[in-house]
């Protein structure tokens, strides 16, 4: 029996994971059987955002979702109404992307050659054809969805059977790649367009290659039906689109102007405009009547891949190589929606009292809601001009209060997410909020060293606490409203009447830093966490410290109580979550982040679960855990089997002056070795290239940094490795 069996009626078991970058991803355990580490299923829905060029889009026959493929390896579902990221499904990298024309399924066409279909419904991959000997470069359904075309650049096109997966029909004929396909309305054709600069039309019945349309002076890129069939459109890299009667295979009209090749067109549904997308980073409608140019969308940052219109006609969605999907009116010609990457960093989080959300605290000065159980974004409160450190829930749960590194303390409608109050008075940054018990004041933190009650009602500063000698980094308010506890970097916990404004009360034993303070529920105790790498209960009426809980390896950035009172959690830098048993002091749980710093701990107003927040620079999870009496094992990433392997260490730590940083790669990889502070902001980049498996020491001057706790962190395709550093000077 393994430790973690032997533990396995205390610990929790993870049931969800919201990450935002890198593996930013959802994880869902789902535990029922009492067999301990039983995985029964899992899904990953990594944040949303491509993070590498999207190269095609599409909408569903129904308007309500657009879907979109990317050379980060994955397909992405949106809801149009929301703006949000529904679903996503991993493979290689994408080049094309196609809705069923009933809407339930997805092909895709990738670069690994293989054309893969996709069960929106059940978030699958349900088939795979094989055959294409390079990337397909183009998928399309039939328009009766019993097959499915793909161009390839083996210079063939293949018609694939839904039912049975069978390829039934091969057309070759091309001299160079085929870079698009499109199905004839009636579905008796397929058009291709090639590198060789021709357009081919092919019958489906005959398999025949019946109509050949020349004149492009440059390899065609894209091909398209109009909604009658009479004509196909082709862009091309010669910058022009060009029109083609099926009938005669005449060449009808030629639209010029955009100043770079033409990667992708689509027919309005009523089949009056044509839209084009281009390198030269616009979307262009022209109306098929006269030829002219009626609307240019600009807004693009890089390449338009894909361009598509919707189902009614009002808006066109675009996919670019700046990583974005967008969506543009039609009749207006504005953007109306970005889908794109979220890259902010979550410096707090907070449960909201009926549990059904968490507030997260941005870098970029947003605050987010998230559904406690689905792990979607829901809302979005902006108007801090830097990062949220702190948020709190008011006791009712209607309104929020935030601290920000812009001095100001907020206050949000949950409802509406307007901003309706803010309380400005602090010379210093906000690090921490907390409302008092009848909702009618909020306290505040900040590294003005002050700690500062507010009156709700009326704004106004009520009270300031001055005693402390550095930064106050926590605060929180006794359970009967009648005092307010501080920790401090000045390695104190103190208590403040509130009636009076007096300390009453100074813990001090901690040897550094006071990160985190939390009152216990029937407010006889508070546990504080320090970088000294200790918990500790301190008693209320006395003063004295009752228990010390030792465990963690580096810095304890978060203590919580548990709503009976029976546990404490601890976050740290080392990457666990702890969970302590208040009653004996014995550690009963602990929670491993895989090497992210853990900021922040927060139980679930029912005490059934524990969110936990790690964040690292462009890493950044809120995991949840349920408590129970199971364990799972955690889920790894693709490339996790090779961590434990990779090593990274510095010393003398603490730093002062120059230091050697060494580092272990188990097999020949690029790296990145790089250095951040607190906040997870890159500071240095000491290597970035591919080397072979073995040790490597780097010299690092730290002179120039302030006294302080970074971060190194070694990057591979292996996996990451994270030690943390204090420097002292």
């Amino acid at each position: 029996m393994d430790a973690n069996e032997s533990r396995a009626g205390s610990l929790p078991k993870i049931i969800q994971q919201y990450k935002y970058h890198c593996i930013v991803c959802l994880v869902v355990l789902i535990q029922s059987n009492p067999a301990v580490g039983q995985l029964l299923w899992q899904t990953q829905i990594p944040a949303p955002g491509h993070t590498k060029e999207v190269s095609s889009v599409a909408y569903s026959p129904d308007g309500t979702h657009v879907v979109s493929g990317s050379l980060d390896g994955t397909v992405r579902l949106w809801n149009v109404a929301k703006g949000a990221q529904v679903a996503l499904w991993r493979t290689d990298d994408v080049l094309s992307v196609a809705y069923s024309p009933d809407g339930t399924h997805v092909a895709s066409g990738s670069l690994d050659g293989i054309v893969r279909l996709w069960d929106v419904a059940g978030d699958a991959e349900v088939a795979r054809y094989v055959g294409h000997t390079d990337k397909v470069q183009s998928v399309v359904y039939s328009p009766d969805g019993m097959h499915v075309a793909s161009g390839s650049w083996d210079g063939t096109v293949r018609l694939w059977e839904v039912a049975t997966g069978a390829e039934v029909a091969r057309y070759e004929g091309h001299v160079y790649w085929v870079n698009s396909v499109a199905y004839s309305p009636n579905g008796t054709h397929v058009a291709s367009g090639s590198a060789d600069r021709t357009v081919r039309l092919w019958e489906v019945a005959t398999d025949a290659e019946v109509a050949r349309y020349e004149g492009h002076t440059g390899g065609v890129s894209c091909v398209t039906y109009s909604p009658d069939g009479k004509h196909l459109a082709s862009g091309s890299l010669d910058g022009t689109v060009r029109l083609w009667e099926v009938a005669t295979g005449a060449e009808v009209a030629r639209y010029e102007g955009q100043t770079d090749w033409v990667r992708s067109v689509a027919y309005s549904p009523d089949g009056t405009h044509v839209a084009s997308a281009s390198d030269d980073n616009t979307v262009r409608l022209w109306e098929v009547a006269t030829s002219a140019e009626v609307v240019r969308y600009e807004g693009h940052t890089d390449w338009v891949q894909s361009v598509v219109y919707s189902p009614d006609g009002t808006h066109v969605a675009s996919g670019s190589d700046d990583n974005t999907v967008r969506l543009w009116g039609v009749a207006t010609g504005a953007q109306v929606a970005r889908y794109e990457r979220y890259t902010g960093r979550v410096l707090s989080v907070a449960y909201a009292p009926d549990g059904t959300h968490v507030a997260l605290g941005i870098n970029d000065g947003t605050i987010r809601l998230w559904g406690a159980a689905t792990g979607a974004q829901e809302a979005r409160y902006e108007g801090h001009t830097s990062g949220v450190v702190s948020v709190a829930y008011s006791p009712d749960g209607m309104h929020m209060a935030s601290g920000s590194l812009d001095r100001t303390v907020r206050l949000w409608e949950v409802a509406t997410g307007a901003e309706v109050a803010r309380y400005q008075g602090h010379a210093g940054e906000v690090r921490s909020v907390a409302y008092s018990p009848d909702g009618m004041h909020v306290a505040s933190g900040s590294s003005d060293r002050t700690v500062r009650l507010w009156e709700v009602a009326s704004g106004a500063e009520v009270a300031r606490y001055e005693g402390h000698t550095s930064w106050v980094n926590s605060v929180a308010y006794s359970p009967d409203g009648m005092h307010v506890a501080s920790g401090s970097v000045d390695g104190t916990v103190r208590l403040w009447e509130v009636a009076t404004g007096a300390e009453v009360a100074r813990y001090e034993g901690h040897t550094v830093w006071v990160n985190s303070v939390a009152y216990s529920p029937d407010g006889t105790h508070v546990a504080s966490g320090s970088n000294d790498d200790t918990v500790r209960l301190w008693e209320v009426a006395t003063g004295a410290e009752v228990a010390r809980y030792e465990g963690h390896t580096y810095l304890v950035q978060s203590v919580v109580y548990s709503r009976d009172g029976m546990h404490v959690a601890s976050g740290s830098a080392d990457g666990t979550v702890r969970l302590w048993e208040v009653a004996t002091g014995t550690e009963v749980a602990m929670l491993e982040h895989k090497s992210e710093p853990v900021l922040e701990v927060a139980f679930s107003p029912d005490n059934t679960r524990l969110a936990s927040l790690s964040t690292f620079y462009a890493s950044t999870s809120i995991w949840m855990w349920e408590i129970a009496g199971v364990t799972l094992d955690v889920v790894s990433g693709p490339d996790d089997r090779y961590k434990e392997s990779m090593e990274l260490m510095s010393y003398p730590n603490p730093a002062y002056g120059r230091i050697n940083i060494d580092y272990l790669l188990p097999k020949a990889t690029k790296v990145h070795l790089r250095v951040y502070d607190l906040l997870g902001r890159e500071l240095n980049v000491l290597v970035g290239k591919v080397q072979r498996a073995g040790r490597y020491s780097v010299r690092f001057d730290s002179s120039w940094l302030p006294s302080g706790t970074y971060y190194l962190r070694l990057q591979s395709r292996l996996g990451q490795a994270t030690r943390a550093m204090v420097v002292v000077q």
